[in-house]
């Protein structure tokens, strides 16, 4: 006959394990502005990655054309939390790979597309390195880019406007900029 005895864990291993995974929920909601969760590309590394509040951040709704010598694109000024983060994928990936897997997290949420372009519809990746973005790694080629705005809505009437860029260099590697800005304010249209 065999016997099996109930072994108790003492409360303060149960406390303490309760108090570590409110600790990694909390710290993960912190990397998260507003409660948007969006997994990291396997195997990428992160080649910078800033929160802060941004003031006058512009959600790009148009391609940049020069007009009377200015380099200009329609889209919304916004207020917000603003977490920036630049993606290097791994080498055996493409630009629509890293594309895909952050824009089909946003299917998990109430999203609304708010301007998609891909390849030569994008213009040039030039401009959207310098002058949106201002991260020079995300100079490409402009066959292989793709660029997408997304308003989601979140809890308690807040919004989340994410924008993904995902570009192949002319060395083959690959970059992914995705941007999330969280405001409770409502968006103000600028041409």
């Amino acid at each position: 006959m065999v016997s099996y005895k109930l072994v108790q864990a003492p409360c303060w291993w149960l406390a303490g394990l309760f108090l570590l995974m409110l600790g990694l929920f909390s710290q993960a909601a912190d990397n998260n502005p507003g409660g948007l969760l969006l997994k990291e590309f396997p195997g990428a590394s992160i080649e910078t990655q800033t929160q802060s509040q941004a003031k006058d951040y512009m959600v790009a709704l148009s391609n940049y054309r020069k007009i009377q010598g200015l380099w200009q694109v329609e889209g919304l000024r916004l207020s917000g939390q603003l977490q920036r983060t630049t993606y290097r994928l791994p080498d055996n990936h493409t630009a629509h790979d890293g594309f895909l897997f952050f824009t089909h997290q946003l299917q998990q949420y109430p999203v609304r597309d708010l301007y998609v372009c891909q390849s030569r519809g994008c213009e040039s990746s030039s401009r959207w390195a310098s002058n949106h973005f201002n991260v020079l790694q995300l100079y490409g080629s402009d066959q292989h880019q793709y660029y997408g705005a997304y308003q989601v809505t979140l809890t308690e009437g807040r919004s989340a406007y994410v924008t993904v860029y995902a570009v192949l260099r002319g060395n083959k590697r690959v970059y992914v900029q995705v941007e999330i800005l969280t405001t409770e304010d409502d968006a103000e249209p600028v041409s």
